[in-house]
């Protein structure tokens, strides 16, 4: 007799069991298997060290956004994106989102971010393909849906009035879709553009 051993995702690893009769001649006994109990532990911890967080939950447009200014590429979870995050006078940290590091596991793909004492700090996202995202004064205890503009604030662009334009319709096409409200259209658009103005 075979039987699977371990996960019932992994097929492929069998077991023998040896049964061994026992004195009542309707029972078996399985010798031969033995199973670790291993250790339980349990740590206890407030979480109460003073810091504070932020978190940003990436949408990748493709199919969202579509005008003659730009296209999104970017898979709606926006898997492959890396978020660098720096908070007000710290240090810059780069998470990136991942679908999934491990045997039949699934990663968050919210990016959970520390400011330390800090109120505030920048997030900026490299898309899959290069484009680059920033948004100023993310606030603390603030979940950010941040979604992929693909106008990427580092490009060459013929001018600043072109830049804003695809910025504006890439954020038009989000708010239709009824991802963002208008206050985060103009929120976006101000950050797009501040990032433009320290780059160029």
């Amino acid at each position: 007799f075979a039987g699977p051993l371990g996960s019932v995702f992994d097929p492929t690893a069998f077991f023998v069991p040896v049964f061994v009769p026992t004195s009542d001649p309707n029972s078996f006994q399985f010798t031969n298997i033995f199973a670790n109990q291993g250790t339980l532990s349990v740590e206890i911890n407030s979480g109460h060290n003073g810091n504070k967080w932020a978190a940003i939950k990436l949408l990748g447009t493709k199919d969202i956004v579509d005008n003659h200014f730009g296209t999104g590429t970017v898979n709606r979870d926006g898997i492959g994106a890396i978020v660098k995050f720096t908070p007000g006078g710290g240090q810059s940290t780069l998470t990136p989102v991942v679908g999934g590091a491990s045997y039949a596991s699934q990663n968050s793909l919210t990016v959970n971010v520390g400011l330390g004492t800090a109120n505030m700090g920048t997030a900026e996202v490299m898309w899959p393909g290069g484009v680059r995202n920033r948004l100023y004064m993310v606030r603390s205890s603030e979940t950010v849906l941040f979604p992929e503009i693909p106008c990427s604030f580092d490009a060459q662009w013929a001018s600043r009035n072109a830049y804003r334009k695809c910025v504006r319709m890439a954020l038009n096409d989000i708010r239709r879709f009824g991802a963002i409200e208008h206050d985060d259209l103009e929120r976006f658009e101000a950050s797009a553009l501040l990032a433009y103005d320290q780059t160029h």
